[in-house]
């Protein structure tokens, strides 16, 4: 067994991934959108890319909240020019209900979090009520969640 875990283990190659989440209704238009990009592309896809369908749910900070969901990730090599890969996409996303949730690379503030989850503010909240002194937040959670 030892040896086997030897062979099979592997270094996770970095990588650059992003990922957003968009209404059911239109997952026919933006798949078939991605496919084309996919495939047109000049990058050398050596991932998965993931595509992913979840039925709707009651968590207020869930991309699924109220709605089914399809969602897509995009994962390429690092390499220098990876950021202009993600770039090609953001037509696609203003152009239909797609809403940016994550991944590595993220570029969002919490006026764009705030825009996509209808219970933001319920978060904020709940989050001052936990920790009204401020005690454990790091940079990401200060930029994204502030009180209004």
């Amino acid at each position: 067994m030892r040896k086997a875990i030897k062979c099979l283990t592997f270094l996770n190659p970095r990588h650059r991934e992003t990922e957003w989440a968009f209404d059911f209704k239109d997952a026919k238009e933006i798949h078939t959108a991605y496919r084309e990009i996919f495939i047109q592309s000049t990058h050398t896809f050596i991932f998965i890319q993931e595509i992913r369908f979840t039925k709707k749910d009651d968590f207020g900070m869930s991309e699924c909240y109220g709605r089914d969901t399809s969602g897509l990730v995009h994962t390429i090599m690092m390499m220098s020019n990876g950021l202009r890969y993600f770039q090609i996409f953001k037509p696609l996303r203003k152009t239909t209900t797609a809403d940016y949730i994550g991944g590595k690379e993220f570029s969002v503030n919490g006026e764009n979090i705030a825009a996509i989850y209808p219970r933001y503010q319920d978060f904020v909240s709940f989050k001052q009520s936990i920790d009204p002194d401020g005690k454990f937040p790091n940079h990401l959670i200060n930029k994204l969640f502030q009180a209004a």
